[in-house]
């Protein structure tokens, strides 16, 4: 029982919104992206809305620490109603 409650508590500090599951297409952007950054490339990623960019550079600046020595992730989110100044 002492399992359940284990599992059980660490599934109630887990955020859904940044959970990936794993597939063909997310897995061939992660390498993509992984080899774009490890050899210096600039690299901008664009789809429709809703396709998993920010999602996938997300999970790649905060999973992949060791691949930039000097990269620290800056998070800023943007909408359509996002205005400069």
């Amino acid at each position: 029982m002492l399992g359940g409650r284990t599992d059980q508590f660490a599934l109630q500090n887990v955020n859904l919104a940044e959970i990936i599951i794993p597939t063909p297409s997310n897995i061939q952007q992660q390498y993509l992206i992984r080899r774009l950054l490890q050899n210096n490339y600039p690299t901008l990623v664009v789809g429709a809305t809703g396709s998993g960019k920010t999602a996938v550079i997300k999970d790649y600046l905060m999973n992949n620490k060791e691949d930039g020595k000097f990269m620290i992730p800056l998070l800023m989110t943007f909408s359509a109603n996002t205005q400069a100044g």
